[in-house]
């Protein structure tokens, strides 16, 4: 008895004999037994799933590009949200006045500033550490008349410093002689 895998891989046939006077017997295939027929299923088979197998890329390729054009326009929603956000914050801030501990914080801030070797590097460290912070909103643009006046104002205070100590550096000086 064959085995069951060899059953299936081997072409079924016929034995006919061509006559009697000829002992041994010619192995001729059945018609429907073509091998080279179940090689043309399993080509054909594979093309099939070749096919299907592109449509499945084509569908997840579709699918990722639209999900990538879902997320692009997301995006772009968020900043035009995020730009009519700034240019209600820039009419409210005509209207908006800052208050007197906001005032104290931008004068503190020119102060720290005009003292700093690195004053460009303060700031961005103080926008880096506060920059979500309402009150610091005067460094990203909010209140900029309020700013320069508060940045010129230190300015102001330290050259005034500045001028007072040297003027009493040079009196000191000449305060030790005596005029007869």
């Amino acid at each position: 008895m064959p085995r069951s895998d060899q059953a299936c891989l081997t072409p079924r046939v016929a034995l006919r004999e061509t006559s009697t006077d000829n002992p041994p017997a010619v192995i001729v295939p059945l018609e429907n037994d073509d091998p080279t027929r179940g090689d043309q299923k399993r080509a054909l088979g594979r093309k099939r799933d070749e096919r299907e197998q592109e449509t499945d890329e084509e569908s997840r390729r579709e699918t990722k590009r639209q999900r990538l054009e879902d997320a692009r326009e997301a995006r772009l929603r968020a900043l035009a949200d995020r730009e009519e956000e700034y240019h209600d914050d820039e009419r409210a801030q005509e209207i908006d006045e800052p208050d007197e501990s906001i005032l104290n914080l931008m004068s503190r801030t020119a102060k720290h500033l005009l003292t700093s070797p690195n004053p460009i590097q303060l700031e961005a460290r103080i926008l880096a550490n506060h920059g979500s912070d309402p009150r610091f909103a005067f460094l990203r643009g909010k209140w900029k008349e309020k700013w320069d006046e508060a940045k010129m104002k230190a300015k102001k205070e330290r050259d005034d410093e500045r001028a007072r100590q040297s003027a009493s550096a040079a009196l000191g000086a000449v305060g030790g002689y005596e005029s007869d």
